[in-house]
């Protein structure tokens, strides 16, 4: 049986019961020997029925339990972007606006432009991470204040 059909069997030997009650009750409000001993059968039907019922709800939790997966399946592509649950988007280099930028620079889709010179004006002809002034190749040293308007390092000489 299932356990539906246990709890109308229950519901309605519930509703004998108090129907046997209510018909072999005395004037007094008491029940004969014979009467109390067919109630407490009838109770103690019910009861195992209850007990029954609350067996049968832990053996179906339980199966439940054991089958349910342990682990949460690949369902994405792996290494892809974050699934719907919560999780992050990457950053940095791993970000897939870094990774569009670097493919195009590498297709020449979109050449990379160096920018101009401050001071100047003009377009610088070397990377920028060699001269911080724009007119000159030499990247190192302190920064001097002889009216290169503060860009320029201290030990280097301006290109002509």
């Amino acid at each position: 049986m299932t356990i539906l059909e246990l709890r109308e069997k229950r519901a309605k030997a519930w509703e004998a019961a108090k129907a046997f009650l209510d018909s072999h009750r005395k004037e007094n409000g008491t029940l004969s020997a014979e009467d109390d001993a067919a109630y407490t059968r009838m109770e103690q039907e019910i009861t195992d029925l209850g007990k029954e019922i609350a067996r049968l709800e832990r053996q179906e939790a339980l199966d439940a339990e054991l089958n349910r997966p342990v682990n949460k399946p690949l369902t994405g592509k792996p290494g892809g972007r974050a699934d719907a649950d919560g999780g992050e988007d990457k950053t940095g280099r791993a970000s897939d606006d870094y990774r569009k930028n670097f493919w195009n620079a590498m297709r020449s889709k979109a050449p990379m432009r160096w920018p101009t010179s401050t001071n100047t004006g003009r377009r610088l002809t070397t990377a920028p991470s060699r001269s911080p002034c724009g007119h000159c190749s030499s990247g190192q040293g302190r920064r001097r204040s002889d009216g290169c308007g503060g860009d320029e390092r201290a030990d280097h000489v301006p290109e002509k």
